[in-house]
């Protein structure tokens, strides 16, 4: 087993002064859905501010309320997306919802949005979340979230176009310098090519190099980014792919995006022929490359896993879902996992029925096959006529197509039963699933600002696009700007 690293710090954020005061006593009662805040309490209501889409949230919350009838579920805002500028809005105007989705914990900590969850959730025999998303949800000795919606994160492989090619198909235990060969053997010039884009490279292969290191080569033990060894290594590796014409994106991104230039001008068109010219020498079409079966790897989110039977330029290649190459053989890769979570704040007066709540849509599992359930047996017109309220937003089909963060089989069964266009790639990173790594969007603060704006833009102008530096050049200063940036974030919060 490959370390999980822990999110350290100290925390300053509100207790759960509230809820003692009220007598209540975190986990008291029973564990399951039917425990504490169950039928014989006082009536309560929950404001509740989740990012599901109304026609999910409706009858899910009206399920919850079936098993816990004192407690009654109101969605904030008519239920709209709320973000973090949102739910900042409605603390100024004191009107915070007692639960929401949390964008980036960093805010809400700051500014004493959200409660401790940890003696909740210790006091709970019926705990099942994967160890690694509790780690990734504290900070310091306090839990301030817990995981809803688990998204997988990984390569989509065009098995057709490596049949074609003769490529012999990879295991789900490939290296990366399976990765690179495949890479070359598929890039005939004007037929086909071995990516799209490689930019995901460095958010990913120093974590397969190194189990110290989480998302984007960041230690989720020392709050540091690493732009080590493996990352040196892995940006040297994305300019090889780039100079020898392996993927499309970075190549014809470095002659030019047409949203720089005014509409209509003679420099867009210019950009734009140019990008065209480039598209057909390589590819041979200006169209959806992957969509058309030209290209071999496709990185991609898992809730994207149905675009064969959404994209109408799918031309029905066979194709499978795999994880990120591992760092050489004997090693096993460990999964990118995109998380969404949810909070109890601290304007909630009812902290322990909020819990109830909290578990049901988290790890629960009486609550996710009511959820699949409701997804599973959708009728839009029926669901208006029941919930007129949000019948002006309904959509054609439910895709809530999130895995639940606990080892249960029955709840990858739930997971499948979905159409969620299950692969059998994906049974190899469910295998290691408590050894992956979250995404830093949610949990790191400034990550937008530091990783995807500075290295990023960094990385691809000067490195790839340009080659005026080398990744060894720019490793150190650019290391040390961004944990500088960070380390400033996180003092906020510890103080």
């Amino acid at each position: 087993m490959k370390k999980i690293a822990r999110l350290l710090g100290l925390a300053c954020a509100a207790t759960l002064v509230m809820g003692f005061a009220a007598g209540c006593k975190p986990g008291e009662g029973g564990t399951g859905s039917e425990g504490t805040g169950g039928g014989d309490g006082e009536p309560v209501t929950l404001t509740l501010a989740s990012w599901e889409v109304n026609a999910l949230k409706a009858p899910w919350m009206e399920k919850f309320t079936e098993k816990h009838p004192n407690i009654k579920v109101e969605l904030a805002e008519e239920g709209k997306w709320l973000g973090t500028e949102d739910l900042a809005q409605l603390a100024a105007a004191d009107k915070m919802p007692d639960i929401i989705n949390v964008e980036n914990v960093y805010t809400p900590v700051k500014n004493e949005w959200l409660i401790d969850l940890k003696p909740y959730y210790e006091q709970d025999e019926n705990q099942a979340i994967y160890e690694n998303f509790i780690q990734f949800g504290s900070i310091g000795d306090k839990l301030y979230v817990l995981p809803s919606n688990v998204f997988l994160h990984g390569v989509k492989v065009n098995l057709t176009l490596l049949e074609d090619l003769n490529i012999e198909k990879p295991g789900y235990d490939w290296t990366i310098d399976d990765f690179m060969d495949i890479m070359e053997a598929a890039s005939v010039k004007g037929e086909s090519i071995g990516a799209n884009n490689i930019i995901w490279l460095m958010k990913h292969l120093p974590a397969q190099m190194n189990d110290d290191f989480g998302w984007a080569a960041y230690n989720y033990s020392t709050q540091k980014y690493t732009l080590g060894e493996e990352w040196i290594e892995t940006v040297n590796l994305m300019k090889e792919i780039v100079d020898r014409d392996y993927v499309i994106w970075e190549n014809i991104d470095a002659i030019g995006l047409p949203a720089n230039f005014e509409e209509g001008s003679a420099e867009q068109t210019e950009v734009i022929e140019k990008r065209n010219d480039y598209l057909m020498q390589t590819v041979g079409t200006t169209e959806n490359p992957w969509a058309l079966g030209r290209v071999a790897f496709q990185e991609d989110f898992s809730w994207t896993l149905r675009f064969d039977k959404t994209d109408p330029a799918y031309t029905g290649f066979e194709w499978d879902y795999y994880p990120f190459p591992s760092s050489g053989e004997g090693d096993v890769s460990r999964p990118g996992l995109s998380v969404d979570y949810y909070g109890i704040t601290t304007s909630c007066e009812h902290p322990e029925e909020a819990w109830e709540l909290i578990r049901y849509m988290s790890y629960d599992l009486e609550g996710y096959r009511d959820k699949v359930d409701i997804i599973n047996s959708y009728d839009k017109q029926a669901t208006a006529e029941k919930y007129p309220d949000i019948a002006a937003d309904l959509p054609d089909a439910i895709e809530s197509l999130s895995l639940l963060p606990i080892s249960d089989p029955e709840a990858v069964e739930l997971w499948k039963s979905m159409d969620v266009g299950y692969k059998p790639g994906i049974d190899y990173m469910l295998d290691n699933f408590d050894r992956g790594y979250v995404d830093c969007w949610r949990i790191v603060p400034e990550y937008n600002n530091t990783w995807e704006n500075l290295v990023t833009n960094q990385v691809t102008q000067n490195i790839l696009y340009t080659g005026s530096q080398t990744a060894a050049d720019i490793a150190q200063n650019l290391q040390d700007t961004i944990n500088a940036t960070t380390e400033t974030a996180w003092k906020d919060i510890t103080g």
